[in-house]
């Protein structure tokens, strides 16, 4: 498996991981990315409701009008409660 870390930008490919906090929220870059899915990212989460809670996480395959072919979508709860072992 690689995994590379680049700039935040939307890929035109491959695997996108985002984080959502407590209440399903997206970062500026997650509604940028769900923007550019055509709003399939919050469509999905409202389905499945999915609230971001943490260590949750919701797999949309093919989203939408982008080209990627997956966004993993991982909740990280509260983010005032979040520490760097949660994130590793």
């Amino acid at each position: 498996m690689k995994i590379k870390f680049q700039a935040l930008a939307v890929p035109s490919s491959g695997t996108l991981v985002i984080l959502a906090s407590e209440g399903a929220k997206l970062s500026a870059f997650g509604k940028s990315v769900d923007k550019a899915t055509g709003g399939q990212l919050g469509r999905a989460m409202k389905i499945a409701d999915f609230k971001g809670k943490r260590d949750s996480s919701l797999v949309v395959v093919a989203p939408g009008t982008s080209t990627l072919d997956r966004v993993i979508i991982f909740g990280v709860g509260e983010p005032g409660k979040l520490t760097n072992l949660n994130v590793e």
